[in-house]
């Protein structure tokens, strides 16, 4: 027998939805006036709700630019912009440097067409119980993102048949909205799971990986920022070359050292 769809069923159409953001900005617009009037659990009670709104939130933008990306609309039109600049230009809280993070989150979970391979998050792929979580609300933008380049690096050291394991060891990991975590379990897991064939050519495999930026200097203070990966070697001659020139220098009258430890690696460069 044929089961009868109701409207309950397919929950509130995107008009509906479209509502209810509207008015759930405008409710949150009067919180600051609120607070002080607020019982003690209520701010617990709204500090965690927000909490619970902001990973929906999350989790429905994603969702939106990943079906904009399939249908190819950033870069299609007479406006065609690359996918951050399209995000960046219709959402007010998104500059191209964090639109790049969501885009690459959104095509991530973009299923297969024509030209594109399915995103590594996508139905039927290992990581799809990430996108799962991701899209649930469950798990953070920024620790999806991370995880699906963790992920990234760690794949080539990993046999096939453990490539769900690490994924679903993600999925958890990344629930806890731990950025620092995500991180630390690539060295976990590689010990669990890594092909000892491996340890043989990784040298090899991090000197191809290495990678620095070029300089992005910032017109107002004048300061450069880069991003840098190094292979051991390459690691071990730049902190040889800064471990003794940026040791604790005492100022005039024997006065101690007031420069952060990061700030005395930095002047090192110029020493």
């Amino acid at each position: 027998m044929t089961h009868a769809t109701s409207s309950e069923d397919l929950g509130p159409d995107v008009a509906e939805i479209l509502g209810l953001v509207e008015r759930c900005r405008e409710g949150l617009s009067h919180v600051r006036h609120l607070t002080a009037s607020a019982g003690s659990d209520q701010l617990v009670d709204l500090l965690s709700g927000l909490g619970e709104l902001i990973l929906h939130a999350e989790a429905a933008e994603v969702a939106v630019v990943s079906d904009a990306i399939s249908r190819g609309l950033p870069t299609t039109g007479t406006d065609a912009l690359n996918t951050a600049d399209w995000i960046a230009h219709y959402s007010r809280r998104h500059t191209p440097a964090s639109g790049s993070r969501l885009a690459e989150v959104a095509k991530a979970l973009c299923p297969a067409s024509v030209t594109r391979p399915a995103g590594v998050l996508a139905a039927g792929q290992d990581g799809h119980p990430l996108g799962e979580a991701l899209l649930c609300g469950r798990v953070p933008v920024a620790c999806a993102a991370l995880a699906v380049t963790e992920m990234h690096r760690l794949r080539p050291d990993l046999t096939d048949e453990f490539i769900p394991a690490a994924w679903d060891s993600y999925t958890q990991i990344a629930a806890g909205g731990d950025p620092r975590t995500v991180r630390q379990l690539r060295l976990a897991l590689y010990a669990r799971y890594g092909r000892p064939d491996r340890l043989n050519t990784r040298d090899e495999v991090a000197h191809s990986q290495a990678h620095l930026s070029t300089g992005a200097v910032d017109p107002v203070d004048g300061m450069t920022a880069y991003r840098m990966l190094l292979d051991p070697e390459s690691a071990a001659i730049l902190e040889a070359a800064l471990d003794p020139l940026s040791a604790p220098a005492p100022g005039p009258d024997n006065h101690p050292d007031q420069r952060p430890h990061g700030t005395r690696r930095a002047h090192a460069l110029s020493t």
